[in-house]
């Protein structure tokens, strides 16, 4: 009788465990820096004019729009750039690439998962002292601090 009561003991709070994941949201963490760290080396021989914040982002997204095709890929098998340009990826891809371009280019820079129970976006949000742009597969967002 006391191993039935610690297994279904168990097996409940095991349960409950789960449930309470997809009722909170499956996060592995909204900075995801740490999950893919030496990041995949996808950054090209871009050149950007010198420029401000959000001129370079301009520049990173017009260089993946020249190539961009969504599809969807395991979050644990990162493609080359040759391999993302000819047969496409999915938001963490792209949202790696625009974070090798930002550090390359001298930019701060952070990957950031949106988690909502099983379904989840990636984009990376590129920084300094004057602002942020948030880059998400050919959309930029950019905001003065």
């Amino acid at each position: 009788l006391n191993k039935f009561i610690v297994a279904f003991s168990l097996g409940l709070l095991l349960a409950l465990t789960i449930i309470a994941f997809f009722l909170v949201g499956l996060n592995i963490g909204s900075n995801m820096d740490s999950f893919y760290k030496p990041a995949p080396k996808l950054a090209a021989e871009l050149e950007c004019p010198e420029g401000n914040l959000e001129s370079r982002a301009s520049c990173f997204i017009d260089y993946v729009y020249g190539f961009h095709q969504y599809k969807e890929r395991s979050d644990f098998i990162i493609p080359s750039l040759s391999k993302l340009k000819k047969e496409g990826g999915d938001c963490l891809n792209y949202a790696l690439l625009y974070k090798e371009l930002a550090i390359k280019h001298g930019y701060k820079a952070k990957l950031v998962s949106l988690m909502d129970g099983l379904y989840g976006h990636a984009v990376t949000i590129m920084y300094d002292k004057s602002g942020y742009c948030i880059m998400d597969i050919l959309y930029k967002f950019c905001m003065a601090l």
